[in-house]
């Protein structure tokens, strides 16, 4: 098969004849009023996403599949005021096919280098001064190191890309930095604690996160639905203290913040936050993962406008003109 220069979704025209390679974001077997199957699918790419239609469905492409790579042959049309693409052909990309697709063009990557970005984090935790502390969050870098730099942090909401897990958190991480130093003179800040409580906060969400293929998350583990991330990472810093390496009250006291971190019962805390520590831990969250839910929606419309309602800050955001003299 040929190489086919991509389609961006968002510049796919009424009748529109064309073939390129999607990420699956869904897709369920349903009936026709005929009784005949047919295939509804949603196709994305970093321009956009779109619904498609294969009629008389006898394929193998189910909701197993979301989250891979698919190769489509189809038109761009119009149902109900939306965009949607009928599907001549959709189908698996196959290994051959992979290696020659710009993954760039479909799937969202953390907009750095995630590489350079992790050796940056640990040379953040080497800094930590407390012993312990330092000690806890190098082992728990190390044993982790091989996902740290693939992991989105969200399924939607923030920083759900691939690498985001390690922006979210070293972004995070370095806020933190700074907040020492410009209050070390005013407050009693702990600055290892806050380093170590900001590289911990997130960290269960390695166990909580199902990845696809294209190391998205295309849903949640078994144990990231019965128990969640934070009570998952306040897990993990039990097992290092079982190892009988580190203080149990420095271990308390990153689980108190890996359980307090969303703030309130409400928002998904299991515990409030109870330290000075724990407190900016929890607005340190709040201001990184709005930051990045702001830049996404500000990459989308021009400026002048606002953004459609984002149900994660409850409104939407209104887009600043860009343009000389405004």
């Amino acid at each position: 098969m040929p190489y086919y220069e991509h389609q961006n979704v968002s510049e796919l025209t009424q009748g529109l004849l064309f073939e390129s390679f999607y990420l699956l974001s869904d897709a369920q077997i349903r009936q026709s009023k005929n009784g005949s199957p047919y295939l509804f699918a949603s196709l994305s790419d970093n321009s956009g996403k779109v619904n498609a239609i294969a009629w008389d469905y006898n394929g193998s492409l189910s909701s197993a599949d979301t989250g891979k790579i698919v190769f489509v042959d189809g038109q761009a049309g119009v149902y109900n005021g939306a965009p949607q693409v009928i599907c001549t052909t959709i189908e698996l990309a196959t290994e051959e096919e992979y290696e020659r697709i710009d993954l760039e063009e479909i799937i969202p990557f953390a907009p750095v280098d995630c590489e350079h970005a992790a050796q940056k984090m640990r040379e953040l935790l080497v800094s930590i001064e407390d012993e312990d502390y330092r000690n806890i969050t190098l082992f728990m870098f190390d044993r982790l190191s091989s996902w740290l730099t693939i992991y989105p942090a969200a399924k939607s909401i923030h920083h759900a890309y691939v690498g985001g897990w390690l922006i979210h958190t070293y972004g995070m991480m370095l806020i933190a930095a700074r907040v020492c130093e410009a209050y070390s003179p005013l407050y009693p800040i702990n600055r290892s604690l806050l380093l170590a409580g900001c590289f911990v906060h997130d960290i269960g969400k390695l166990h909580e996160l199902d990845l696809s293929d294209c190391n998205l998350v295309q849903g949640y583990t078994t144990d990231g639905r019965l128990i969640g991330h934070s009570v998952l990472g306040a897990l993990l810093l039990e097992t290092a203290y079982n190892m009988g390496k580190y203080p149990e009250d420095k271990i308390r006291q990153l689980q108190h913040i890996t359980l307090s971190h969303h703030g309130s019962p409400e928002c998904g805390a299991a515990v409030l936050p109870q330290t000075m520590e724990a407190e900016a831990v929890n607005y340190l969250d709040g201001l990184d993962s709005r930051m990045d839910i702001y830049t996404n929606a500000l990459s989308k419309p021009d400026g002048g406008q606002f953004s459609e309602y984002i149900a994660a800050i409850g409104k939407s955001i209104y887009h600043i003109s860009s343009k000389v003299g405004e």
